[in-house]
């Protein structure tokens, strides 16, 4: 069971989170995998050629844009 989230989004100390294995064995990993291995491995040749370009984000511009969008949420719920 995930932990119960407050109002003001802390989580109950109290509750403990565990993960629920729901089945999924190796078999249907394989399976999942040879299904989607074309759009993968699109995904994946997009990836290298954008980052070849020079067209990816630092772990630190990440981070700020995450702290931006959070900061844009916050006030809109102010309002």
């Amino acid at each position: 069971m995930a932990p119960k989230v407050s109002k003001k989004g802390m989580r109950e100390s109290d509750v403990e989170y565990r993960h629920e294995d729901r089945g999924s064995s190796e078999a249907e990993w394989d399976a999942w995998g040879e299904r989607n291995k074309d759009a993968l491995q699109a995904s994946f040749d997009k990836a290298r050629a954008d980052y070849a370009r020079g067209h990816y984000f630092t772990l630190e511009e990440v981070m700020a844009e995450i702290k931006a969008q959070a900061k844009r949420r916050q006030a809109r719920k102010a309002k």
